[in-house]
């Protein structure tokens, strides 16, 4: 195949598709692949974060800017999310975006991801998901010791 890289086939009713890669193809993805490391690890976060009200401050992240309330808050309701808040919401976030974005290199559809913690499930602050709680949550001991 003239140094061409055989990927495989898939056979149609009618029909027969074959999946090649020219070798120099391989070696452009590999060398661009090299250049994305080379930039990651260059890459410098950016990050600034200015008071902008009693408990609240803005946060500016390259394009971007959001809100942040105190460091903690207990209440049930705040004005803005606080820090505990986003660095959780970040982390579920991820969460579900890595697991969607591989079930799509597998050819999975995804109706929809739920990352929640187990106070949430414990806490049933969302009737509408009340039938989508696993059991195994539901007996969730709570730190003042209910149940």
């Amino acid at each position: 195949m003239a140094g061409h890289l055989y990927l495989g086939k898939k056979e149609g009713e009618r029909f027969t598709r074959y999946f090649i890669r020219p070798e120099s193809a391989q070696i452009e993805d590999e060398k661009a692949l090299e250049d994305d490391l080379e930039q990651a690890k260059k890459y410098e976060w950016r990050l600034r974060s200015r008071s902008t009200g009693h408990l609240k401050s803005t946060v500016y992240s390259r394009n971007f800017s959001f809100e942040v309330g105190q460091p903690a808050s207990f209440e049930e309701q705040d004005k803005h999310p606080c820090a505990v808040e986003y660095l959780f919401g970040a982390l579920a976030g991820s969460l579900a975006t890595a697991f969607s974005t591989e079930c799509a290199k597998e050819n999975l559809e995804v109706d929809d991801i739920d990352v929640r913690t187990p106070e949430e499930y414990a806490f049933i602050g969302h009737p509408e998901m009340v039938w989508n709680i696993p059991f195994a949550f539901v007996t969730y001991q709570r730190k003042d010791g209910k149940t």
